[in-house]
């Protein structure tokens, strides 16, 4: 297990910055939006996301790249598209880190993350809407999602306790339009708020433990994710999706860090008694599991009061807040 960061900075991984120069000198704009398109291959038209993009007034758009999969000439788009830069990976990353990367990178305030084959249009959402949601005071404000036959997928994550074990269930819209974690990371995030809670952890490689810790976080932390309804995406042709749920060591790693944690004092702690539980299904040596269990329990002291809630109790209100 990787030992857990205590910066937001850390990465796994080495990239090179291609693009407009003006764009690596601006400053963090108050107001100012930028779009990072997460690659996974076979858009042929991202022009038209780019262009899309921009009618909505993002004025700043970054694309995550790596670099031996790359079909593009970027040195050239980018010197076509001034408001376009290229983020090149040198090995391959989760999207979590892909994502804390962009936002490092980011000249705004305000980053929107998206797949560079899902589809946002600007006929569909007025600018203006981005303006509602800055005002808010969300980490992130997720859309809501339509597949390829424009129908409503269910993607406001809902938590629910059954025997001790968290169950995540996907619904349909509900009166908050509060969701646990942003369906596929998209959403249009608080640079600042996003950076103080650590972002993703990029210890936790399956997408599904670690799109679930940052949104547990993110609640036990006192900051909220929530959707807008005039914010909207579609899918396009890929709208297959499938979690891998496999308790594997990601999620040893996600259920110390959030669901063994109680709050004592108005802090967070991690009782010595929940070791011998972890230890007896980590499949770790004893002198591994105690490692690992000494740094989630280094990582909780030093964050102790951030925590405002347990999971068990941020369950049993969710429906009442």
């Amino acid at each position: 297990m990787n030992t857990i960061h205590t910066t937001f900075n850390k990465v796994n991984t080495s990239y090179t910055v291609i693009g407009n120069k003006k764009l690596n000198e601006k400053k963090d704009n108050e107001t100012g939006i930028s779009a990072l398109i997460l690659n996974r291959g076979g858009r042929p038209y991202r022009h038209d996301l780019y262009n899309e993009l921009l009618k909505l007034q993002v004025d700043e758009v970054l694309s995550i790249e790596l670099g031996a999969k790359s079909h593009f000439d970027l040195e050239k788009e980018s010197v076509e598209n001034e408001n376009l830069k290229f983020l090149i990976l040198k090995d391959e990353v989760s999207p979590g880190e892909m994502i804390n990367i962009g936002v490092s990178e980011s000249s705004n305030k305000y980053v929107i993350v998206l797949w560079d084959d899902m589809i946002i249009n600007s006929k569909a959402i007025s600018y203006r809407v981005f303006d509602k949601i800055i005002t808010n005071s969300n980490l992130c404000t997720v859309p809501l999602i339509f597949d390829k036959s424009n129908e409503s997928i269910p993607t406001f994550m809902t938590p629910l306790f059954h025997k001790e074990l968290l169950k995540v269930v996907p619904l349909g819209e509900n009166n908050q339009l509060k969701t646990l974690y942003p369906f596929m990371y998209v959403g249009l995030y608080n640079k600042d708020k996003f950076i103080q809670i650590g972002g993703y952890d990029i210890g936790i490689l399956n997408t599904y433990w670690q799109k679930l810790d940052f949104g547990l976080r993110t609640y036990m932390w006192g900051e909220k994710i929530s959707a807008h309804k005039s914010f909207i995406i579609n899918l396009g042709q890929n709208d297959k999706i499938i979690e891998d749920i496999t308790p594997d060591k990601d999620y040893r790693l996600y259920c110390l860090k959030n669901l063994s944690v109680v709050i004592k004092k108005d802090s967070g702690y991690l009782p010595i008694r929940r070791f011998f539980p972890y230890y007896e299904k980590s499949g770790s040596s004893l002198v591994q599991a105690i490692k690992e269990f000494r740094s989630v329990r280094k990582w909780v002291k030093l964050n102790k009061y951030r925590f405002k809630i347990n999971a068990h109790k941020l369950t049993e209100l969710w429906d009442k807040e």
